[in-house]
């Protein structure tokens, strides 16, 4: 009989990490009859690259109730493997435990077995307020995003809903005590031979960024809204090497998270092996001293930087037929025409770099003047 496997994580608890390394081992993992569909993208996913996992497939399949039209094409002795973080908030929703009980219904799955990696809340806290900044647009203060935090809630309700829900063996780890090693205690979870699931080719998949990549992404934010493709990713993509900083808040703000969740805390803790606890004593640490980091990566970075937002620039706008001049001495008057030209056009990329060439019009970047690189070689 064939199993549902579901592996299912709320954010920064190793995604990437994992998708990497299952996207590379896709071959091997159907040697051993489990078929790790493809989302798209798998080379991409497999040498490292931010990666979604394949989740949106059965998200796409339980909300579009496809699977009732279209008799299965996989061999029932096959087992079936979606990876994603997307699924911890999509099987919130109070519908999707009936639907994906039918789904593995239709499918003639005999059983679904998920994985739940949860995480430290005060490190969760501070690793997602920099995805946030990342890849959501937030320009806020670390102290006000910790004000708002609440996932241990969460990971509650779905201990609630899947605990106990008919036919679905539920497995919890906690990222913060398994995250040197995580690929063994997934393998051990699937069931596969040691060594089919193997390190992503780079030292770091979707690395956290530097306090002073941190604070241009922020800055970055308050002008383009939400571009993280446009700095964060290349950033983490392309140099992943790079030391990442941990931003923390001063240890009364990490207090006063953990006295406002300490009652959901307490009831997740209950239902928890001893070893996969949320722990006071690791998780409260003062924060780190800044020191004279922040800016010794700066200009090794730059380059990539202004590679990555003149390039985002120079497309959309190649994409509509303007042609930008080579001499600096025009940047003002191309500017302006630029500006006009893109009021009228209706592209949602085009309206996403307007406000960058409206920030270049007013002279915000003043503290690239003087860098022919990013103004005469990259931009035009």
């Amino acid at each position: 009989m064939s199993v549902l496997y579901l592996q299912v994580r709320h954010g920064k608890t190793g995604s990437s990490f994992i998708q990497s390394s299952l996207a590379a081992a896709s071959d091997r993992l159907r040697e051993q009859r489990i078929i790790y569909p493809d989302p798209g993208r798998l080379t991409h996913a497999a040498e490292g690259g931010i990666s979604s996992g394949n989740g949106a497939l059965l998200v796409h399949a339980l909300k579009s109730r496809a699977y009732r039209r279209h008799p299965s094409k996989l061999c029932s002795t096959h087992h079936v493997l979606f990876s994603a973080e997307q699924l911890f908030d999509i099987l919130l929703n109070p519908d999707m435990p009936r639907h994906l009980d039918v789904f593995a219904g239709v499918r003639n799955f005999s059983k679904i077995k998920m994985l739940l990696f949860i995480r430290d809340p005060i490190s969760h806290a501070a690793s997602l307020y920099q995805q946030q900044v990342k890849r959501h647009g937030f320009t806020g203060a670390v102290e006000a995003f910790f004000a708002l935090y609440d996932v241990p809630s969460q990971v509650e309700r779905f201990l609630d809903t899947f605990l106990r829900a008919p036919g679905v063996t539920l497995t919890i780890l906690n990222y913060s005590a398994n995250k040197d090693h995580i690929l063994p205690r997934f393998s051990e979870w699937l069931g596969v031979h040691p060594g089919t699931l193997k390190h992503p080719p780079v030292a770091r998949v979707n690395r956290s960024l530097t306090r002073a990549e941190l604070e241009f992404q922020k800055e970055l934010n308050k002008v383009l809204v939400n571009c993280g493709s446009v700095l964060a990713d290349p950033l983490c993509e392309k140099l992943p090497g790079i030391r990442s900083e941990k931003v923390r808040p001063d240890t009364l703000y990490q207090e006063k998270l953990w006295d406002r969740l300490r009652p959901a805390i307490q009831r997740i803790n209950e239902q928890l092996d001893g070893d996969q606890h949320y722990p006071s004593e690791r998780d409260i640490r003062p924060p780190p001293d800044v020191g004279s980091r922040g800016n010794e990566n700066f200009m090794f970075i730059r380059d990539l930087v202004a590679r990555s937002i003149g390039g985002e620039i120079l497309a959309s706008l190649s994409e509509h037929g303007i042609e930008m001049n080579s001499s600096v001495r025009a940047l003002e008057a191309q500017l302006e025409a630029i500006e006009a030209r893109l009021r009228i056009k209706s592209s949602s990329r085009l309206k996403r770099i307007l406000p960058g060439v409206q920030m270049l019009r007013r002279g915000q970047y003043a503290h690239f003047r003087g860098q022919k690189t990013f103004f005469a070689d990259v931009l035009f």
